[in-house]
């Protein structure tokens, strides 16, 4: 569910037993309304190794999460130094890295059976009832509703999922507010240069600089 990524959806934990233990809230404008920050949206994920680049083996496998508060986004000021501060703060990137060899994934191969890649497997061998994920968030529950058999991280997101369940007929999908229309990333490799294109293509040293260096101040760094 993770190899390449994703827009959209529910997270798909790279690490399905070390999750951050409540909502990712936002600490942007709207924190100072309310007592937590709103709770961001999951937007993308994006499965990225670096072993190889960085000579980390603790990074063989890797995934980027990326969360978003929509009302903070959609309120953002004219000034663009305020604008930088504001998203800086409503929007939010995790990162997740395994060596080869852990507790989640099979080694080489396809192997039947296998769910300990799963948060409810581990729910149950750990007892940490938290690990049954949110029907809404795909986060970390707080407890289990009695009435819709289901696990979720507040009251919100429970009255969200009992609403939205009572617009399904027929047996279709619900529709939930707080998660976005899911669709797959697909990433691919960039061809290789052969020697005859890159003896066409201009010199690394003739091209102009992207950014400048005397744009960059240590404002910057």
């Amino acid at each position: 569910e993770w190899d390449g990524g994703k827009i959209g959806g529910r997270p798909s934990w790279l690490n399905p037993r070390d999750l951050p233990q409540s909502p990712i809230r936002c600490k942007g404008p709207c924190a100072s309304q309310t007592d937590e920050g709103e709770a961001m949206r999951f937007v993308a994920q994006l499965y990225c190794p670096a072993d190889d680049t960085t000579e980390n083996e603790a990074a063989f496998h890797r995934t980027l999460y990326v969360f978003a508060c929509p009302t903070c986004c959609r309120n953002l000021e004219d000034d663009s130094e305020k604008r930088r501060d504001q998203l800086s703060n409503a929007v939010r990137v995790l990162r997740c890295q395994l060596p080869k060899l852990n507790d989640f994934y099979p080694p080489t191969g396809k192997v039947t059976r296998w769910n300990k890649h799963t948060s409810a497997h581990w729910a149950t061998i750990t007892g940490n009832d938290r690990l049954n994920l949110c029907a809404v968030t795909g986060q970390c529950s707080k407890g289990k509703c009695p009435k819709q058999k289901r696990w979720f991280c507040g009251p919100t997101f429970q009255k969200e999922y009992l609403r939205a369940s009572k617009n399904v007929s027929n047996g279709g999908e619900i529709n939930l507010p707080s998660i976005y229309h899911e669709s797959e990333l697909v990433v691919e490799e960039e061809p290789e240069v052969t020697r005859s294109e890159r003896a066409e293509s201009p010199s690394s040293s003739s091209r102009a600089p992207l950014f400048p260096s005397k744009d960059i101040t240590d404002t910057d760094a």
